[in-house]
């Protein structure tokens, strides 16, 4: 897993409009130690645009403060099955554009998750995903608790 914000380039007025940009991407592979049951291999590569970064850092919006707290993404995804440790079924491609609210106690996350190839089982060519994260360290201060 990596990611990169772009927050670090020059202020000049061609790329200022470039350091809300961040790129995150992981792969990994999930398998069984013994067996016959299946494993996957995985890739993400997701691109977003903060517009709090924007608002706070390059230019001001003139939006209202939880307008700021979007962020719109785009995510390509790769899985791949292997059967057995033989049979390998064709890469599963997948796009998702979605957007991501990132308040103070938690982000929730909605998009549409498109198909881009055949591989993808019948009636499972569009879906959509969400996600719901707490942060947990944010709360515990205003309960007035502190378990770390």
């Amino acid at each position: 897993m990596l990611g990169k914000g772009f927050g670090d380039l020059p202020d000049s007025p061609t790329l200022k409009y470039l350091r809300p940009l961040a790129v995150q991407a992981e792969a990994g592979y999930t398998g069984i130690i013994q067996g016959p049951a299946n494993s996957d291999v995985f890739g993400n590569l997701e691109l977003e645009y903060s517009l709090g970064y924007l608002d706070h850092f390059v230019e001001r919006l003139k939006i209202r403060r939880r307008g700021v707290d979007f962020v719109p993404y785009v995510q390509f995804n790769y899985t791949q099955s292997f059967i057995a440790s033989r049979l390998i079924t064709n890469p599963d491609f997948r796009l998702t554009p979605g957007v991501a609210y990132v308040g103070d106690y938690c982000e929730l996350s909605l998009g549409t998750q498109i198909a881009l190839n055949n591989a993808a089982p019948s009636g499972d060519h569009v879906a959509l995903v969400g996600l719901v994260e707490i942060f947990y360290d944010n709360i515990y201060p205003v309960l007035g608790s502190r378990p770390f």
